[in-house]
């Protein structure tokens, strides 16, 4: 039985490895392991605002706020971070993540444990079993969503029951003290973070704007004629406001006053937040992405787009265009040129560079002058010199 559960706890971390070298592809647009991990980064960088509490509290799906904040690379298909621990942590925090992440550990230590201790006889099959559905399970979901589904939950915790049940009692005792040892983490990390709170403007600042940003996020979610969605968007500028008195250079605070002053149609105090955002020298390819779309929600579609390209630019990889065409229609006054443009963008996406030139200098004819439509002219351009006005297939 011990090498029966050594060989488990060989096999997960194999698996683990395996799954991150792209040998699983769960046949997403964002492609393979790099087109996860992009968004994974991107995920984690807007967790970076909200390191408290996550995103998904108060609101129906932590979708929601990808979406919101232009993150998710493909709205029609993506609705999950497909990654265990970060989806955890989108939608529960920091609590909810430790939690998860105990279960695999309960898992190996109850391994460690038996081999050390030894197992029930009778029960000695659950045990092996358990431990490997417990590693094909976790294996799978640091790649997909699987873990915290409602079936797969179920699977893994009666999978980690027959790990529990597979040790003699002495191992039990054991591993009951592991866990119990393991629960007082929570309460060091709050003490922690109590602490850094009372001690540090720069914390008081972030904890605000942590929940700030969650009142925004739920005042959004809320129907727009209520009074509830006033209610919120009035509490989360007031939040916002007391994070801004702790730390007044924090662009990611002026951006979310300025986005919550936008929704409440103070334009000028919006505009007047944006201005301090812009102003900053903190700014990175996040920050210009938000600051690009509180310029849109004001309707300054011309900054809105300078904005949201240089995000991209500085992130070093092409423009989404579930999120792109948005700025870049916003930017069309005339209806021909809007349409020659859609046009266009379709023969881009059908590889028919050579239309797609064409059809964006023509619509340069109505909207002559206009970036986007120079932008394109020259990435038609670019893609004429690179694959030719009709690629072969």
């Amino acid at each position: 039985p011990r090498r029966y559960a050594l060989l488990a706890l060989i096999a997960a971390p194999v698996t683990v490895a395996l799954a991150a070298a792209g040998v699983f592809d769960k046949g997403l647009e964002f492609s393979s392991t790099a087109g996860r991990l992009t968004y994974w980064t991107d995920l984690a960088r807007l967790l970076v605002e909200y390191p408290l509490t996550g995103v998904g509290l108060g609101v129906d799906t932590a979708n929601r706020v990808a979406l919101q904040y232009q993150i998710n690379p493909d709205p029609e298909r993506i609705f999950y971070a497909h990654n265990t621990f970060v989806q955890t942590y989108l939608e529960q925090g920091p609590l909810g993540t430790l939690g998860m992440v105990l279960v695999p550990l309960m898992a190996v230590a109850a391994a460690l444990i038996a081999r050390r201790s030894g197992v029930s006889e009778s029960r000695r099959p659950l045990l092996i079993a358990g431990l490997g559905i417990v590693g094909a399970m976790q294996a799978h979901g640091l790649t997909d969503q699987v873990v915290t589904t409602n079936v797969g939950t179920a699977i893994t915790l009666v999978a980690l029951a027959g790990v529990v049940a597979g040790l003699n009692p002495k191992s039990q005792r054991t591993l009951a003290r592991f866990v119990a040892g393991y629960a007082l983490l929570p309460v060091a990390l709050a003490a922690l973070v109590m602490v850094a709170v009372l001690a540090v403007p720069a914390a008081r600042a972030q904890t605000l704007l942590n929940f700030g940003g969650l009142e925004l996020n739920q005042a959004l979610a809320t129907d727009v004629q209520t009074s509830a969605r006033s209610d919120r968007l009035a509490q989360a500028e007031s939040t916002l406001d007391l994070a801004l008195a702790q730390n007044p250079d924090q662009p990611a605070i002026l951006r979310e006053l300025a986005a919550v002053r936008a929704a409440r149609f103070e334009d000028d105090g919006a505009l007047s937040a944006l201005e301090q955002a812009v102003a900053s020298t903190k700014l990175d390819a996040f920050d210009r992405l938000q600051i690009a779309r509180v310029y849109l929600d004001l309707g300054w579609s011309a900054e809105a787009y300078a904005w949201a390209a240089q995000a991209y630019a500085d992130w070093g990889r092409p423009p989404e265009d579930a999120v792109m065409q948005r700025y870049a229609q916003s930017t069309l006054s005339d209806d021909r040129a809007r349409t020659l443009a859609t046009q266009a963008e379709a023969a881009m996406r059908g590889r028919a560079f050579g239309d797609a030139h064409s059809l964006f200098q023509q619509a340069l004819v109505f909207e002559p002058g206009n970036t986007y439509l120079l932008d394109r002219v020259g990435a038609a351009q670019r893609a004429i010199d690179k694959y030719g006005a009709t690629p072969s297939a």
